[in-house]
């Protein structure tokens, strides 16, 4: 399933391919619209058990994997298990609704790339931070934005 991009006059959209782990369409729809606001043409694939995504991440490379925390039929933490098993090397980014300060601790000590809250400004982050190192070819060190705007954090592992 893929959506059209929004007609702006003198506007080029970047190409952005992005494995969404979500169980809810319309949560996955709110993302992928902040993704063409920062610029992006996402082709993209929500799953939203483990099955569905060893199947996407099998099937193709990613830009980014971004992933609900808690879902239905798993969550983040097993979704990034499942991540790193593949041996992909695209940033892992969850975005929840409603947990804790050590759930997205948690998440990150995993190794998560950043964990963003839903309906938070900091969302922008994924689509002018984050994304702007997914749509460069992979270097092996993905630099996070630190509060300067330097991006001098290298990805966790």
């Amino acid at each position: 399933m893929k959506l059209s991009p929004p007609s702006k006059p003198g506007r080029s959209l970047r190409s952005l391919r992005v494995l969404i782990v979500e169980d809810s369409e319309n949560d996955a729809l709110l993302l992928l619209r902040e993704l063409k606001k920062g610029g992006y043409e996402p082709d993209y694939v929500r799953v939203e058990t483990p099955e569905a995504m060893e199947q996407a991440l099998a099937a193709s490379g990613w830009d980014v994997v971004i992933s609900d925390y808690r879902m239905p039929r798993f969550g983040a933490l097993e979704a990034l298990a499942v991540y790193k098993r593949s041996g992909q090397e695209a940033p892992f980014i969850v975005v929840s609704g409603k947990v804790g300060e050590e759930a997205a601790v948690e998440v990150m000590k995993a190794g998560a790339y950043d964990f963003v809250s839903k309906g938070n400004p900091a969302l922008d982050f994924i689509t002018r931070g984050a994304c702007r190192s997914c749509a460069r070819p992979w270097s092996g060190v993905l630099k996070r934005p630190t509060s300067d705007g330097s991006g001098s954090a290298p990805k966790r592992n």
